[in-house]
């Protein structure tokens, strides 16, 4: 049998028995909740890490499209840029070609501005010799107006020659000669001098000569008369001639 102190202390240890179990089974019991813990936070790490991954490698693969599409942007900016580079050459060529056709067109205006010009010096002269050679139709027109009223009956070479040519006695030839350098002299007072010196000193020398030598006159003044060098208008070479006819007619 046990004595009382004995089974006190017994029940005593019973007790402490029974709380060490109690602390094992809560320490226990702890333990397992915080494993419990631990293993269900892993896994929702490993859930985020798994979605952080698979963002990172979205991300990955869109900046590597985007460094993509950058490098062909990149490509296709060197080819606009070298296009370009063409044309901007193209174009300095086209300007140098503007240019040069710029001087030309320069010196061509310049040089149709000279001919302008003297086709302008050559319109007032030709203004000019127009205006003459009308002064000199109006001049010959109204001589011709003043011979028609001076024509004989009958003129041709023949009778012309005929005329200066008559056979006439010295005296005759004398008054013929006369005759001839007044005509001349009052046709150069009409006109102003027309004839001039060489004319008239023919005509004085045909008179002068004209006593000694009655044939010479008539040569002289036929060949001066026929080959124009008196240079007398038509009516009065008419009215010389007659006048030679006229003294031929009174012997």
């Amino acid at each position: 049998m046990l004595t009382v102190s004995q089974r006190a202390q017994k029940r005593k240890q019973q007790q402490q028995q029974q709380q060490e179990e109690q602390q094992q089974q809560q320490q226990k019991q702890q333990s397992d909740g915080c494993s419990l813990d631990s293993s269900a936070q892993l896994e929702e790490l490993k859930g985020q890490v798994q979605q952080q991954q698979s963002e990172i490698a979205g991300l990955r693969q869109k900046c590597e499209e985007q460094h993509a599409k950058l490098e062909e942007q990149q490509v296709k900016l060197e080819e606009q840029e070298v296009k370009l580079e063409e044309q901007r050459e193209k174009l300095e060529e086209q300007h140098a070609k503007l240019e040069e056709q710029e001087v030309k067109l320069e010196e061509q205006r310049e040089k149709l501005e000279e001919q302008r010009e003297k086709l302008e010096e050559q319109e007032v002269k030709l203004g000019e010799m127009l205006s003459a050679l009308l002064a000199l139709q109006q001049q010959q027109a109204e001589q011709r107006a003043v011979a028609a009223t001076h024509l004989p009956v009958e003129l041709s070479p023949e009778s012309l020659a005929k005329c200066c040519g008559c056979q006439t006695g010295s005296s005759g030839a004398a008054s013929a000669s006369s005759s001839i350098v007044s005509a001349v002299s009052s046709w150069e007072r009409e006109v102003g001098g027309g004839v001039g010196a060489t004319g008239k000193s023919n005509a004085v020398e045909c008179d002068s000569r004209a006593a000694n030598r009655p044939g010479w006159w008539r040569m002289r003044i036929t060949k001066a008369v026929l080959a124009g060098a008196y240079m007398l208008p038509v009516y009065l070479v008419i009215d010389i001639c007659n006048k030679v006819h006229s003294l031929q007619q009174r012997g």
